[in-house]
């Protein structure tokens, strides 16, 4: 006969001891809840079980817990909705040090936070800084600044827009096949250019010779590509300040005509004079 135990509710011992063990620890937990409940925690241990005091806990106790009417005023807005920060405000506080970062000492968090997102949006949308220049100036980590604009609803330059911006700015350089002649040039009046071509190089030699003045790659002028259908970044081979000349030098192999034409038409626009030379001769393009 099939031995029963606990009334015939259990198997065996192993069962029943099982069963009686988890009772046991559920009994147990339940005592250490009501006897947590309500009691005074040192500073220590708030900081150890919610990492900081975030406003649930009052003067050591669990407000959650023991439903303890809170009664005082925010310590940012001011408004009295309880000890600590309100709901509104504490969204903020993960920015504090970020606030402190830009030199805004505003103590109301919702103030601080719109001053934070007009001075960062003024410097990279008006002043167009790069994320990794507001890094830099700032001393803060680049992530920060990127998820702070995004819990604000605000999206940043996509890569294409950030390119042509970095271009138009002067802060990135034209790269060029290596299958191409390259490298630093002195001019005749002791400046230090980069050509990109052994065409390039032969014309930056014939100005020289002219004593003509002139900069390399100056200009960052937006156009519009019909081949593409978008606007893309143009930056002219040679530039003349005296006489407000924008001067393209390429060979046959290199020579895009309808690009150009599209180039040329900007430049004409916007009121510079224009040239073009061809495999070393000047040509007349509409």
């Amino acid at each position: 006969m099939k031995e029963e135990y606990g009334s015939g509710r259990f198997c065996s011992k192993e069962c029943a001891r099982s069963f009686s063990t988890k009772n046991k620890r559920a009994d147990i937990n339940k005592k250490l809840r009501k006897k947590m409940l309500g009691r005074k925690l040192s500073n220590k241990h708030i900081k150890k079980i919610s990492g900081k005091n975030n406003g649930n806990w009052i003067d050591g106790r669990s407000a959650k817990k023991v439903n303890i009417k809170i009664n005082g005023y925010c310590n940012s807005c001011g408004c009295k909705t309880g000890n600590g920060y309100c709901v509104d405000c504490r969204q903020y506080l993960q920015n504090k040090i970020l606030f402190r970062k830009l030199n805004i000492n505003e103590k109301n968090l919702q103030k601080a936070n719109k001053l934070a997102l007009k001075k960062l949006s003024n410097e990279y949308f008006d002043e167009k800084l790069s994320l990794i220049e507001l890094k830099i100036k700032y001393k803060i980590m680049f992530n920060t600044i990127h998820f702070f604009f995004k819990k604000n609803g605000i999206t940043l330059r996509s890569t294409s827009d950030a390119g042509s911006v970095s271009y138009i700015e002067g802060r990135s350089v034209v790269h060029s096949s290596p299958r191409y002649k390259q490298g630093w040039h002195i001019t005749w009046n002791n400046k230090k250019v980069y050509y990109h071509s052994s065409y390039e190089l032969d014309y930056a030699v014939f100005l020289d010779s002219k004593h003509i003045d002139y900069e390399m790659e100056f200009l960052r002028i937006k156009y519009f590509d019909t081949k593409k259908q978008k606007e893309r970044i143009a930056i002219p081979d040679f530039y003349i300040s005296k006489t407000n000349t924008i001067i393209e030098v390429k060979s046959t192999y290199t020579f895009d005509e309808v690009n150009m034409r599209d180039k040329f038409k900007q430049y004409k626009e916007l009121g510079y004079n224009t040239k073009l030379i061809l495999d070393h001769k000047e040509i007349d393009i509409q």
